[in-house]
């Protein structure tokens, strides 16, 4: 969606902050659909921010972004700190404005122009970025952010600037970039990277339930050409087999015949505390997920087991569920290189 004439790329709604302290909640799911989901998702994580970007041209002068943190619930306090990683089209930005920090207050971030336009194409042909490097990549972390203003002589990107190939990623607090600590390790962030894609990146955190309302949205979003889907972290404490079996099958076989001309890959759990204590029901619902892809009448569903992209405990985190940075990395490597295989690139 746009504001102010920049582009808020994986934002599809705003409304005045719940806090009342001014600015607009960002929202990566629309209100309709937000209001027919469980709490947690409801509630909290569809306004987390992650895999959000404010983008913009710069005609002349500088850009000023205003913005702020957010509580999770509007009854809590707002994290002191927010952080953005800065690229211009491609290219990560040097050390003095690769990172911004906002606060719990109004800040704003004063953003020049990219520096040595001239490097910065040849850098962008030699690579094949699918950005022109004359777009401002403002990449937010995934913890809400409030956004006041943005001013400026600033343009949206125009269609030839940014990738042609577009998915989409929904799943757990692993999509959503829970541990990869900040927004350019996202495994969305960095398999857009290695597919020359953009990525709308919706992870909830710990409401990934694969309700009725989050499968329709995604039969309504006409716009990705892949759809890639992380399913069962979330659930398998929260409901029995039989419960996840039957919000599996909905989702995957209403969502794929929706986009029966282009790819829909889905894969399980990651390697977790389950496997590693040798808990039976992490391989009992890697298999409902398994066969319901396999038993699916959609042939544009294809089936990567979580085993295969996250190999051994040593990508694991203290927590035992979350991947560690390294983790992160090899799911990131091995998703790209399979979805390269399924869609032939």
């Amino acid at each position: 969606m746009l504001f102010k004439n920049a582009e808020l790329f994986n934002i599809v709604d705003m409304s005045p902050a719940a806090d009342g302290r001014g600015g607009y909640d960002l929202f990566r799911l629309p209100p309709e659909v937000r209001e027919k989901a469980d709490e947690g998702l409801r509630v909290r994580t569809s306004h987390f921010t992650c895999g959000a970007e404010i983008r913009f041209v710069i005609n002349s002068g500088t850009a000023k972004v205003t913005l702020r943190t957010a509580a999770a619930i509007p009854t809590d306090p707002a994290p002191k700190y927010g952080q953005i990683v800065t690229y211009y089209g491609g290219v990560q930005a040097n050390w003095q404005t690769a990172l911004y920090r906002y606060t719990d207050e109004p800040t704003t971030l004063e953003i020049a122009p990219p520096p040595t336009p001239d490097k910065l194409e040849k850098l962008t042909v030699l690579n094949g970025y699918p950005y022109s490097p004359q777009v401002v990549r403002l990449c937010l972390n995934n913890s809400p952010a409030v956004l006041i203003d943005i001013e400026g002589d600033i343009r949206p990107p125009e269609e030839e600037e940014v990738p042609v190939l577009r998915g989409l990623m929904y799943g757990s607090s692993i999509t959503h970039g829970s541990l990869a600590l900040v927004a350019n390790n996202f495994i969305p962030a960095v398999v857009g990277r290695r597919l020359r894609a953009d990525i709308c990146n919706l992870g909830f955190a710990g409401c990934c339930h694969l309700e009725k309302s989050v499968a329709d949205y995604i039969v309504s979003r006409t716009d990705c050409d892949f759809f890639f889907s992380e399913l069962g972290i979330n659930v398998i404490g929260y409901m029995d087999a039989e419960e996840f079996e039957r919000r599996v099958r909905y989702y995957i076989n209403t969502a794929a015949s929706a986009h029966a001309g282009k790819y829909f890959i889905v894969t399980d759990l990651y390697y977790c505390r389950r496997d590693l204590e040798g808990d039976e029901k992490a391989a009992q619902f890697r298999e409902i997920v398994r066969r319901a892809c396999e038993e699916s009448e959609c042939a544009n569903v294809h089936y990567i087991c979580g085993l295969d992209l996250l190999t051994s405990s040593a990508g694991l985190s203290a927590d035992l569920v979350h991947p560690n940075v390294d983790g992160m990395a090899e799911i990131s490597v091995n998703l790209s290189e399979k979805l390269k295989e399924i869609m032939g690139m």
